[in-house]
């Protein structure tokens, strides 16, 4: 599968590589450009690394070190964070495709169908794809 960036997902990344790197920023004396600012998108996930962004606007965040990958939504103009899968090994890569998450862990690869219908009651993913190098 290949993953092709739209400028959404790009300024996505860049909002949430700018709040990774607040502290770095804050050390440094040199302004923002003018019209740009940092902030924390959202807090509580343990150790983030990829997102894809869902067709509601929903933020699938994977993780490389816990067993989690999140979901990021808007709920009365603030953000949650919820655990959308958890008891995953390494699930790393995240991709959204016609309603369908697909979730790379390191030597698998799971789905959850229609997932921004199940935000608040997630299935646990199918596995559609098990037979990746387990080192």
């Amino acid at each position: 599968m290949i993953a092709k960036a739209s400028p959404r997902s790009l300024w996505l990344a860049g909002v949430f590589a700018g709040a990774l790197t607040v502290g770095a920023a804050a050390q440094q004396a040199s302004p923002l450009p003018p019209g740009f600012n940092i902030e924390v998108y959202a807090s509580g996930l343990t150790n983030a690394r990829e997102m894809a962004l869902g067709d509601k606007g929903t933020v699938f965040v994977g993780s490389r070190l816990v067993d989690k990958v999140y979901a990021i939504v808007n709920k009365d103009g603030k953000r949650e964070v919820k655990v959308l899968a958890s008891g995953l090994y390494r699930p790393n890569g995240v991709a959204f495709h016609k309603g369908t998450l697909y979730i790379a862990e390191l030597s698998k690869v799971s789905k959850i169908d229609n997932v921004e219908d199940h935000l608040d009651n997630p299935p646990k993913p199918t596995v559609i794809y098990d037979k990746l190098p387990k080192d």
